[in-house]
């Protein structure tokens, strides 16, 4: 069951934070003065209308969910609760009785606040409205299935840090690495890195995962390229990798989709009214 704002309120470990007033000054400076905090602060003062701006504009469906959901507010967490040390803070929102966590960079990192190199630049291997949508005002959006979360996210388009994972890494998992990541190299051409020792499979990501469990089979993967930043969409359902097709609407399959996870609707979306078959 998706976890709720009721739920985060009845555990003491968790604090709920409205306003940028409640927060403590060195909780701001921690913010606003450091590279490792994500800048939370700033959707907060905007608001949700600054916030989905672009998602409304070019993920029409979805975006209209996400601004007419629950307001804003910051999930405070103690990490002394599970032996750790310092506080955590993260940006939510509840929808539909799902809550929904907004990745955000530290400040001045963040796509829109200027461009940036490294794993921010493989935002432009997406087509321009799942890019402009999910990757500018955000990093990804992430609708947790536990109270205490780490690094998984799940269901909705992903953080680039920490959320897309190579070809390799998914194989890996589903233990079709040895059987799989041949055809890939050859249905991929240049998808294979240089040095195999030092490097994964990023030229080939996965920015979508509607599984639950990084060990499932069955669910739809989304996969772009990285080396080649042509904008195409490639759909894996249920690990048949053979049968790899291609988004040919990505715009309305990926807004639709979203739509479908944000409303809880019954059942499992299907992608290949959505696909064609992939060509090479």
């Amino acid at each position: 069951m998706p976890i709720t704002y009721e739920d985060i309120l009845s555990d003491k470990a968790f604090d709920i934070i409205k306003s940028e007033n409640q927060m403590h000054r060195d909780e701001l400076n921690g913010i606003f003065n450091t590279k490792r905090v994500a800048d939370i602060v700033t959707p907060m003062k905007k608001g949700k209308e600054w916030l989905y701006e672009r998602i409304v504009q070019h993920q029409e469906r979805s975006g209209r969910i996400l601004l007419n959901g629950g307001d804003l507010f910051i999930r405070s967490f103690d990490r002394s609760s599970v032996g750790s040390n310092g506080i955590s803070y993260e940006l939510m929102q509840e929808v539909n009785g799902r809550l929904i966590s907004i990745e955000r960079d530290p400040i001045g990192d963040n796509v829109d606040q200027h461009n940036i190199d490294g794993y921010y630049g493989r935002h432009l291997s997406l087509p321009d409205p799942i890019r402009l949508a999910y990757y500018q005002r955000f990093d990804g959006l992430n609708a947790p299935e536990e109270i205490i979360w780490g690094i998984r996210r799940i269901l909705l388009p992903l953080p680039i840090v920490g959320g897309w994972s190579s070809i390799d890494n998914y194989l890996k998992r589903l233990r079709l690495k040895k059987k799989y990541l041949p055809l890939i190299e050859e249905m991929i051409p240049g998808v294979r890195p240089k040095d195999l020792s030092m490097e994964s499979y990023t030229n080939f990501m996965m920015f979508l995962d509607s599984r639950y469990s990084r060990l499932e089979r069955k669910g739809d993967v989304l996969f772009v390229k990285n080396h080649i930043q042509d904008k195409v969409v490639y759909h894996i359902k249920d690990a048949d990798v053979p049968n790899m097709r291609i988004l040919a609407d990505p715009k309305e399959a990926i807004d639709r989709y979203c739509e479908h996870v944000l409303l809880r609707k019954e059942g499992r979306f299907d992608f290949l009214p959505y696909t064609t078959e992939f060509t090479g």
